[in-house]
């Protein structure tokens, strides 16, 4: 069990939000709510309890879908294509293309090995389904949060299930779907703020 990568999903109101710049999961908390002290009660137990382990906040989701959704890509100007992004909670990190998802997944993982860049803290974003195949690479790369904007196979899903690895599809404008790890999530933002689905997209 020392060994397990421990996904907790937070929230940011254990933050009291006068930051004038993003801020990480090791910023200084300060809570202004009884909830936002019982969520930092929360990552402090998961911080002290498990070596390995990530903090991801719901507001990141459609962040991530917004600025993702609406960048300039071939996958939005023709369709046939499919574009697989690294994040780093809500900053998109490096975004590649390529006819063949698995493809995309590999010039991540390319990418990634030549700069030297790791999995911890890491979320991958896909525009593909989520198969079998993408939730094998993914736990391979030692991400543990996998999201796409398109639909799961029953046979990803219950792959995800077994590796225990977040898996959330369908994620576009207020909405998205969580079908493994989603005891875990904590909401952090309200859908009605989100981008509406369709907005600014090319």
């Amino acid at each position: 069990l020392d060994e397990a990568l421990l996904l907790h999903l937070s929230t940011d109101f254990v933050f009291d939000g006068s930051a004038a710049a993003p801020i990480d999961e090791w910023a200084s908390p300060n809570p202004l709510s009884v909830y936002g002290a019982s969520k930092l009660a929360g990552e402090n137990e998961v911080r002290d309890g498990c070596r390995r382990h990530q903090i991801v906040r719901t507001s990141w989701l459609y962040a991530l879908a917004r600025k993702i959704n609406t960048r300039p890509s071939l996958y939005l100007t023709a369709g046939a294509i499919h574009g697989c992004v690294l994040c780093a909670q809500d900053r998109p990190l490096v975004y590649m293309e390529d006819v063949g998802r698995h493809n995309a997944v590999d010039k991540i993982a390319g990418w990634m090995r030549l700069e030297g860049v790791g999995a911890a803290g890491k979320l991958f974003y896909t525009t593909g389904r989520l198969t079998s195949e993408m939730v094998i690479k993914c736990v391979q790369m030692e991400i543990a949060v996998l999201i796409s904007r398109s639909g799961f196979t029953a046979w990803g899903v219950e792959l995800a299930r077994q590796a225990g690895l977040t898996l959330v599809g369908r994620a576009k404008g207020r909405r998205f779907l969580c079908v493994s790890g989603a005891e875990r999530l904590r909401f952090d933002a309200d859908p009605r703020e989100a981008v509406p689905e369709g907005a600014g997209e090319l």
